[in-house]
């Protein structure tokens, strides 16, 4: 979900403001905890959660490739399961649940900078023995050729057409919520949480906080564009839950802006800064927590 994932985004950049590292009240700080958690659960993605569980038997992960490999072992052991019973289907929830990931991965490769005045890039991630530019060169390859080729196989499975009467399972849980001539509007969201899953990772919000907002800003406003000009639901009411949604993540992107902006000027207020803090993980947490209840609701409703 784009909201979930700029949430997500958002909050961990206001949580490296000055602001709110001395924010040491209990309820703030629990707060901000269940904002994480709830966006991080309504991302759907799965490396998050992955992570953690082998932090806990003692197998976690270390820099950048040791990551990378562990996202695509999961994402294909998960697929490989999901395929016994029907291999289009795990191909739909390995691409949607793992893809961003994984192509996420490819843009922490290219994370530099830069120490002191030194003119020169400091590129640790990228894979040697190539040197800046050609690394760069290999990442950005990398990431073009899987995105392609999975962009193909996503186009592919939304809009095969059926050769028996009923369309296949696989294309009726991605189109049916799609009106008439609508169902390549199922990649348009595939896209979206690749792009915004890649702003975050090349530009983590601990070393480039305005580049990664401005990133999610251009990301969230176009998606927002698209959807207002097209509408692509066959239900009025979905279309504007998406441009609700999409308009409340641009409000956050902002606040989070002016929180950050506001931590370099020497007449900031800092009551001022502390409600806008407040403010958007109460946003975070009630947007998300509605989006589990209604998560749970529809579960129930379809046992």
């Amino acid at each position: 979900m784009a909201f979930a994932s700029v949430s997500g985004c958002v909050v961990t950049s206001v949580m490296q403001t000055e602001t709110a590292q001395k924010m040491k009240n209990v309820a703030v700080e629990y707060l901000y905890d269940i904002a994480v958690f709830l966006s991080d659960a309504g991302s759907g993605q799965g490396s998050n959660s992955s992570h953690c569980l082998l932090s806990y038997l003692g197998l976690e992960a270390t820099g950048v490739p040791g990551v990378h490999c562990l996202d695509l072992v999961v994402a294909t052991s998960l697929v490989l399961l999901l395929s016994l019973k029907d291999s289009r289907v795990a191909l739909v929830a390995g691409l949607n649940c793992f893809l961003p990931g994984i192509l996420a991965d490819f843009a922490k490769y290219a994370v530099c900078y830069r120490l002191g005045g030194m003119d020169h890039l400091i590129c640790s991630h990228l894979p040697l023995p190539f040197g800046n530019l050609f690394g760069l060169i290999a990442v950005a390859a990398g990431f073009l050729a899987v995105f392609a080729v999975s962009l193909f196989l996503w186009i592919q499975l939304s809009t095969s057409e059926a050769k028996e009467d009923e369309l296949p399972i696989h294309v009726v849980f991605l189109t049916r919520k799609y009106g008439e001539g609508r169902r390549y509007f199922e990649t348009e969201r595939l896209v979206r949480k690749v792009l915004l899953a890649t702003a975050a990772a090349l530009y983590p919000s601990t070393t480039f906080p305005a580049l990664q907002l401005t990133s999610l800003t251009i990301i969230t406003g176009a998606s927002m564009l698209v959807y207002g000009l097209f509408q692509p639901y066959r239900q009025q009411r979905w279309n504007w839950s998406e441009l609700g949604l999409l308009a409340t993540a641009l409000l956050l992107i902002a606040m989070a802006s002016a929180v950050i902006w506001n931590e370099e000027r020497w007449d900031k207020t800092q009551i001022a800064q502390m409600l806008m803090i407040i403010t958007l993980g109460a946003i975070v947490t009630a947007v998300c927590s509605a989006f589990m209840v209604k998560i749970a609701v529809e579960v129930w409703r379809e046992r």
